[in-house]
């Protein structure tokens, strides 16, 4: 097996967009996850705009064109930690850069990134059938827990007459009517996948 060439870890910026989109794909392929490329990248410039999002962190060897691994975590806020969470969104290291530890690095850096921005506990989603993944999670502290993933789409909007009392609004912030308001994928973050209080520090990400 070759080496691994000298990879920098470092926070994701709006330029990386382009060289991003290919990783995603193939991320979503594997996991058999449809692929809708602007909707993806309308989401993902945004996420590199505002990082009160959450934080995208790339594995970068130097090459101009390409990328080698990309890990995305995102904020939420969730009563049981008594304060701010996030959401494990996305890992993934191209085929011939696995086995290098890229996969474990990525995924300090991210955790890292979340805790010292706040977060007291971050939750994933594996497939059972990843044993690679789920023992990767594991080393690094996270945890399964016995719940149920389920996950109700909220866009686009429920429309007026579909049931419920509640009120929520867009995201231009004009009131809807519909179903009570929920927080955006909260059953599958707290259903599934695992919580986890990192101890170490992080690894010196660069913005």
């Amino acid at each position: 097996m070759p080496a691994a060439p000298d990879i920098n870890l470092r926070c994701a910026r709006s330029a990386d967009l382009e060289k991003l989109l290919p990783l995603m794909a193939a991320f979503n392929r594997d996991d058999g996850i449809p692929f809708r490329r602007a909707l993806v990248a309308g989401g993902l410039r945004r996420l590199l705009r505002e990082r009160r999002l959450g934080i995208v962190v790339v594995a970068d060897s130097g090459d101009r064109k390409r990328l080698d691994g990309y890990a995305i975590g995102t904020f939420g806020f969730d009563l049981e930690f008594a304060g701010p969470d996030a959401f494990l969104t996305e890992l993934y290291v191209r085929a011939e850069r696995r086995e290098h530890g890229l996969g474990a690095r990525l995924l300090e850096a991210v955790t890292s990134g979340l805790r010292d921005a706040g977060a007291r506990a971050v939750t994933l989603l594996v497939r059972p059938e990843n044993v690679a993944a789920r023992r990767l999670y594991g080393s690094a502290g996270f945890e399964e827990i016995p719940r149920i993933a389920m996950v109700r789409p909220l866009f686009p909007s429920p429309r007026r007459g579909r049931g419920g009392e509640g009120f929520g609004r867009d995201v231009s912030g004009r009131r809807q009517e519909g179903r009570s308001s929920t927080r955006r994928r909260t059953a599958g973050r707290r259903a599934s996948g695992a919580r986890a209080r990192r101890r170490s520090r992080p690894r010196g990400l660069r913005r």
